[in-house]
């Protein structure tokens, strides 16, 4: 169906919401720092996987040499609380803990777990006693720009972008950023060994994981239980959805009751963002950031549009034009104000402006805004914020996540930091910008040192050129689901190149017997010696009922 570029104008004009409702007051779930319960069967939800048919198993290709690799590093164990004698028999049993969470029976955790939890089993009972011995009842604070947790509706007004003052902690309380989970469990391997995701080690180049998979094969499943366990070790993170895949009703039960997300739909909520504010360029961490000038921002944006919309060399330049012109003239300009300066530039300029029309009548942004990062990714009662991108045109939704993603680089760039990750969640990301300086391309080269921790889940690799596809494979972990059919041999080349001695036949018939929350982790393995080695293990995704969080808020 053609509607023209005057018809689509006209279907997106989305009027004005009457009225916003309150979050919902979900649960916030933190783990105890001792040891863990040994998983108990998973419920209805649970994701099982069994061996891939017939016996074999990448640790059937593993050397005997060294000591049973359990995936444990000394350090990690110094970490752990004693387990009291009357939980021996318990902890014999159990799986190993996952670091992250605040210590059990420290003055400082327990002041920040209000009092009446409801405590199952031995652990929670000592935290019990800890937040009693401590004497807090107080509720988490709250923060700016966001109201308490209510139980109406799991979305919210967007914040105004007051932000936070600098120092702050990821919480937003005044406190310094809490331990860094050194690893995240992703699942199990044959014989019951915990596989990890190794997050917080300072010897792994990056905190990026790519996630490979067709619809259906457990991949979304996967990213939910690795936010779960972030959530759980009070890391904040940002679900950018334009694929529908994390709605409210597509999202698991468990997960919302540990993540407590909180959804922002776009199309009723204007994000708080100025998409012509002059951004600062950070050349040298010992020279002062660059303003942008009015170029700057003009081919900034002009490179937004060009990788949604096929532009001609005339309609670029004409872009390019109208943007300089109208951010010199007018400090407040806005969207509404770009359609008649490209009007008047030239008839290009006119048959631009008919395309870009459906975006500036959906009105995505909140005019004179600032950016709310600060606030969003410090929210003490929402670890998880989702922005969803539903009911928004497919071109629209891709234009509105490159703007994000160009004032989420800006904000790390001012206040990211290495030891406050923002794990950043992007769905179907082959059909995002991957050229040179596009967003994506700094977040992946640059975002170490920033915090910025990506995870990009695709089906397909054959969108992308050879250098876009070697960029993105520099992830430091990858999982591979079970792939489309005509992508098996795209995802067998991959991992048979990073594995010498398994050929490329081998892992074709190794990712058509994957099951529905298996994966093939490719990543660095914690040897016994404390060294890392990259590895590929078929895992079972641990179900998000068979893993244990304790309720802190």
């Amino acid at each position: 169906m053609e509607l023209g570029h005057q018809g689509l104008a006209a279907l997106f004009a989305v009027a004005e919401p009457d009225a916003q409702v309150g979050p919902q007051g979900s649960a916030i779930c933190l783990r105890p720092g001792g040891a863990e319960l040994a998983p108990q069967a998973p419920g209805p939800e649970a994701l099982t996987a069994e061996d891939d048919g017939d016996g074999e198993d990448w640790d059937d290709q593993e050397p005997d040499d060294d000591a049973p690799d359990q995936d444990v590093s000394a350090e990690a164990k110094s970490r752990e609380v004693a387990v009291s004698k009357t939980d021996a028999d318990t902890a014999a049993t159990a799986t190993p803990p996952r670091q992250g969470a605040l210590p059990l029976g420290d003055p400082e955790s327990a002041s920040r777990v209000p009092a009446g939890t409801a405590a199952t089993g031995a652990a929670n009972e000592e935290s019990a006693v800890a937040r009693h011995a401590a004497g807090s009842t107080a509720e988490p604070p709250a923060f700016a720009g966001f109201a308490q947790p209510s139980t109406n509706a799991p979305t919210q007004e967007l914040p105004s972008g007051t932000g936070t003052a600098a120092g702050t902690g990821p919480d937003g309380d005044g406190q310094p950023p809490l331990p860094l989970p050194e690893r995240i469990l992703i699942g199990t391997r044959k014989g019951g060994e915990p596989v990890y995701w190794h997050f917080g080690d300072k010897r792994l180049p990056n905190r990026h994981l790519l996630v490979f998979g067709t619809s259906g094969s457990g991949k979304t499943y996967g990213i939910q239980c690795l936010l779960a366990e972030m959530a759980a070790a009070r890391l904040h993170a940002l679900i950018i959805d334009y694929t529908n895949g994390f709605l409210p009703g597509q999202m698991q039960e468990r997960f919302k009751t540990v993540a407590a997300p909180l959804s922002h739909f776009v199309r009723r909520e204007r994000l708080p963002l100025n998409p012509f504010r002059r951004q600062r360029q950070v050349l040298d961490p010992s020279v002062p950031p660059i303003e942008e000038g009015s170029y700057d921002v003009a081919t900034r944006i002009q490179s937004i549009f060009a990788s949604v919309y096929d532009l001609g060399d005339q309609q670029a330049a004409a872009l390019v034009r109208a943007l300089q012109s109208g951010i010199d003239l007018n400090p407040a300009f806005t969207l509404d104000d770009l359609l008649p300066r490209l009007r008047e530039d030239s008839s290009q300029g006119a048959t631009l402006a008919n395309k870009l029309e459906p975006l500036i009548q959906a009105r995505p942004f909140q005019e004179g805004a600032t950016s709310a990062w600060a606030e969003m990714l410090g929210a003490p009662a929402h670890p998880v914020h989702v922005l969803q991108l539903a009911g928004l045109a497919r071109e629209i939704q891709k234009l509105v996540t490159e703007f994000v993603l160009w004032d989420l680089w800006d904000y790390a760039q001012s206040s990211g930091s290495e030891q406050r990750p923002i794990p950043i969640v992007l769905d179907e990301v082959q059909n995002l910008d991957h050229n040179d300086d596009s967003p994506i391309d700094k977040m992946l080269r640059e975002g170490r040192k920033l915090g910025i921790a990506l995870l990009l889940a695709t089906q397909t690799t054959s969108n992308f050129t050879s250098a876009q596809r070697d960029r993105l494979f520099q992830a430091g972990h990858k999982l591979f689901f079970k792939p489309a059919t005509t992508e098996t041999d795209r995802f067998a080349q991959i991992l048979a190149q990073a594995t010498p001695g398994i050929f490329k036949g081998d892992w074709v018939s190794r990712l058509a017997r994957l099951e529905k929350g298996q994966c093939w982790s490719l990543g660095p393995m914690l040897r016994a010696d404390g060294r890392f080695r990259e590895e590929a293990v078929l895992v079972s995704v641990t179900a998000l009922e068979a893993r244990q969080f304790e309720r802190w808020a």
